[in-house]
């Protein structure tokens, strides 16, 4: 229960639950339609990065957040 407790309080969490919905949404907005290759995999490098920042901040498990 706390792991669950935990990834409600973690940032990487909500960002990756932003993504998946972004995702989601973008079918029915048709955004990327008129992006280059480029333009998209920068995109994608950007929401790497941030993931990889994200992880860098972290400092506690999933379970030891929840317990906070």
């Amino acid at each position: 229960m706390e792991t669950l407790k935990g990834a409600l309080k973690s940032k990487t969490v909500w960002f990756g639950m932003a993504i998946a919905a972004l995702s989601w949404l973008q079918q029915f907005v048709g955004t990327l339609e008129g992006l280059t290759p480029e333009q998209v995999t920068i995109i994608g490098s950007g929401i790497g990065t941030v993931v990889i920042w994200l992880r860098l901040i972290t400092n506690a498990s999933l379970a030891q957040k929840g317990k906070e």
